[in-house]
């Protein structure tokens, strides 16, 4: 009711926060990083996501290369995770390298939508 009022008067952002606050409560989007850093855009992304669907934020960082069967491993463990966000990473080729099928396919499973931000993107 409160929800309606606010969106009643135009206050929308009131509105959205009333009606997401406890729906998601204990919910998080893991951020999958490889190696010691993190990719500012997917980390961006995944900041404005958990705002607008009010999660918490968790990071896996793991070691270069391992990011697919590391974050697959981790999820399927986890019942507690709404969205993966990873940002698109380069192969020892310097191609654009894309998320193999086991972590495409260990998501797929449990019904984890997955995030791919790309480095090309502006965000």
């Amino acid at each position: 009711m409160a929800s309606a009022a606010f969106a009643e008067e135009g206050e929308f952002d009131t509105a959205r926060a009333i009606s997401l606050e406890g729906k998601n409560s204990g919910k998080k989007v893991l951020l999958g990083a490889e190696g010691t850093g993190v990719d500012h855009k997917a980390y961006r992304y995944a900041l404005n996501l958990c705002r607008r669907v009010g999660a918490d934020l968790e990071v896996l960082q793991v070691e270069p290369g391992r990011i697919e069967e590391e974050v697959a491993r981790y999820v399927e463990k986890r019942r507690d995770i709404l969205f993966v966000v990873v940002g698109s990473h380069d192969d020892s080729k310097g191609k654009k390298g894309g998320l193999g099928k086991g972590l495409a396919g260990a998501l797929e499973r449990l019904g984890c939508p997955l995030v791919v931000v790309s480095s090309a993107v502006k965000a």
